[in-house]
């Protein structure tokens, strides 16, 4: 088994130390954050480290490593980490959710976790540190560029280009035969039905309020 070392100590952090532990291919050993983060020693039980010398604990030539950092700054803050983790020697690791179909045979990049109930149709191509949340679905010869976020339940049309750097929020769709800009801020439930530009933001709108209460409108169902 691959000894894994996790960068974070959020939820998310939790989250993937839950998925990791339950493969046959990893051994989670301990996580590291940056020195000024660290606050104790350990975390789920595991040894705790800064992740400036954590080579003096995990090796990188017997460690690989996963870097549990969120979509803000859109993913700079992730891709920057992941930079890092590299010029310190390591291996950046990535996880395939046994219960995901994947007919791929595109190799995944570094540093990608893709949930379980996603959807990977054949010739798709995921770059380097990218993020698939469950239930999403990715239509065949589409191309996910560097460095996304995409949340749970989106579907991405066939022959669509996700451009780097870019959110996709839970539940929107984008149609096939797209090319979405870098950077771009898409949402939940969105619907994008034509090329973008770089930086581009879509926001759907918020659902009504009604004016009573559910006791009310319960006669209704």
């Amino acid at each position: 088994m691959i000894k894994l070392v996790i960068l974070g100590t959020t939820d998310h952090s939790e989250l993937l130390h839950h998925y990791f532990s339950r493969t046959n291919s990893y051994e989670v050993v301990g996580f590291c954050v940056h020195s000024n983060f660290r606050k104790s020693d350990e975390f789920l039980g595991l040894p705790l480290v800064d992740f400036e010398t954590m080579g003096n604990v995990f090796p990188p030539d017997s460690h690989q490593l996963f870097v549990s950092v969120g979509f803000r700054n859109m993913n700079d803050d992730r891709a920057r980490v992941c930079e890092e983790g590299r010029r310190y020697g390591y291996t950046l690791a990535s996880y395939i959710s046994p219960h995901s179909c994947n007919l791929s045979d595109e190799p995944i990049g570094d540093n990608v976790f893709v949930f379980e109930q996603v959807i990977i149709q054949p010739f798709v191509k995921i770059m380097d540190n990218c993020v698939i949340w469950a239930g999403t679905s990715l239509g065949h010869h589409s191309i996910i560029d560097a460095n996304c976020y995409i949340s749970g339940n989106v579907s991405i049309g066939a022959r669509t280009h996700l451009g780097r750097n870019s959110f996709v929020g839970l539940a929107s769709t984008i149609q096939p035969k797209l090319t979405i800009g870098e950077r771009n801020l898409i949402g939940a439930h969105c619907h994008v039905a034509k090329n973008t530009a770089p930086g581009s933001v879509f926001r759907s709108e918020q659902s009504k309020l009604m004016p009573r209460t559910s006791d009310f409108y319960q006669r209704f169902l």
